[in-house]
Order: structure tokens, then sequence, then C-alpha cells
């Protein structure tokens, strides 16, 4: 069975070698909520010009646009909102200045991010309040130093202070690295970890998603975890495995994966744990 899923994984990871449908034109989507469709003749780190049925040949400043789906790109649909991110997985990508998210992980953990700016995104997650004692929050920030779209390499660093009962905490400094774009990708992320008692630790994820159709992705993700917590030392965890499927529309998400920790052990039955997340965008 654990070799049956790395074979799945690699596949989803592979997926986003292949190329996306041909479209017949550009679509521009303006910050006011105009969209503009065409043919891209020209463009600069200042303008594009776009040559349209209707207008004829239009120069648009980069500063007005919002968004820009190529030609290439059109047929493969919708474009995933939660594009920052695999499932577990963070990518290099940032949501634009000024607009939010929120997320929910097995109705359980609840998530909050917004846009400070293009290219620095603020996030907090906590526990779902099933008690009147207090739980845990998990601030942190996450910055774009290289965009995939420009560069054709996505490049950020993230931090975050995790605050939770007992005076515990957790300090996190990490780093994300990934190529594609919002329909594809394959990112590699890396951080470490420290508690409170000064006692850390690295920790790895390597995710990809790949869209299949107008509103769903295939995405699959390894990772493994320091433990903080523990003193205990297990040759047999190999790390986590989650792969699975993602259902969106152009503001929600909905993803569910099978989530299974790799160890060593006889028992061939167990296949995993759901894994769901819901997200809304505005």
């Amino acid at each position: 069975m654990k070799k049956l899923m790395m074979i799945l994984m690699v596949l989803v990871l592979a997926l986003p070698a292949l190329a996306l449908a041909k479209s017949d034109v550009d679509e521009i989507l303006l910050k006011d909520g105009n969209v503009v469709t065409g043919r891209i003749v020209s463009e600069t780190d200042d303008e594009i010009v776009l040559e349209t049925e209707s207008l004829g040949r239009i120069t648009l400043e980069r500063a007005r646009i919002e968004r820009i789906t190529r030609a290439g790109e059109k047929r493969a649909g919708l474009i995933d909102p939660d594009h920052n991110s695999i499932l577990l997985t963070p990518t290099p990508e940032t949501l634009p200045k000024g607009s939010h998210y929120f997320r929910s992980y097995e109705l359980l953990i609840l998530h909050y991010g917004y846009g400070i700016t293009d290219d620095l995104n603020f996030s907090a997650a906590a526990m779902f309040p099933i008690t009147t004692e207090w739980n845990f929050i998990y601030p942190g920030l996450k910055w774009r130093i290289l965009d995939r779209a420009e560069q054709g390499f996505g490049l950020a660093v993230t931090g975050g202070y995790l605050i939770a009962p007992y005076d515990q905490t957790l300090t996190t400094f990490g780093v994300v690295a990934g190529v594609g774009n919002e329909r594809r990708c394959l990112n590699f992320a890396l951080d470490y970890a420290m508690n409170q008692d000064g006692d850390g630790g690295e920790r790895i994820f390597l995710g990809g998603d790949m869209q299949i159709s107008r509103r769903i992705k295939l995405f699959a993700e390894w990772g493994t975890m320091a433990k903080l917590l523990s003193n205990d030392e297990d040759d047999a965890f190999n790390g986590l495995l989650n792969f699975g499927f993602r259902v969106f529309g152009e503001h929600m998400a909905f993803s569910l994966g099978v989530l299974r920790p790799l160890i060593d052990s006889d028992d061939s039955s167990f296949v995993g744990i759901p894994m769901m997340m819901f997200s809304a965008h505005w």
C-alpha cells in the first residue's frame, strides 16, 4: 500500500509537465472589476498593448491590472483561489493587496489571511472554540521575494509564532520555493521550528497540484515534522503523505485528501485519515 501511494504522489507531481490547452484570446482583469479580452501585441514592465475586437488596439498600465489570463491558459478554466497553498504545503505565491481568505481544516482549525501588500501576506490560525478555555493562536507572515509569473521561479520567506496554553510557544522561520502557476505547480518548503525550551528541528514539505478540468485539481504532498514536544526518536516514521482533489469556484474551494503517516508496520489494512479543507475568498 505504501509503495502504491508513493507512486500516486510521484504521478501527480509529474503532471505539471503536461501542457495546457490552447485558446483564442487573452483575458485581462482590471482592478476596478472590468474584464478586457483580445490579443496581447506587446508588453513592457509598465504597460500592455492589447488588440481588441471592439476597441481596436489599446494600452493598459500594469498598475491597473489585477490578473492576466493568457490565451494558452484560458480553456483550462477557473483559477484556484487557494493557489497560495496546496493543503499542508505552502507555495511561494501571495494574495493581492487588500484581499482576505478564511479556511477551515477538518472543521477544527480555523485560518484567516489578509494581503497587506501584493507581496506580503498576514495569516492567523486558531482552534475552533469547542471549550470555554483559551486555545492556541498562531499568527504568521509570508513575504514573496520572487514572483514565479515574472521570473519563472517563485521564492518566499515565512515566519510565525504559536502561543498555546501552559506557556507553550513555537517560533518558526522558513523558505518556500516553487515553479509553475496557479493551475499546475511543484513546491518545496523548509522551515525551522523551536519551542519554548529551545528544542527544535526542521520541517520539510514537498507538494504539487495539477488542474485537470475547469473546476478540479489533483494534489499530492509529502512532509516530515520535527517532534518538538517529545524526546522520542522513532526511526520507523518516514513522514506524512497526503493526496486528493480540490473542487473550486471563483471565490470558494473544497479540498478532500487522504492523510497517511508513513510508518513501518505490518498493518496493511490502514489507508489513511480524511483531510478536509473549506475556504472562502473576498
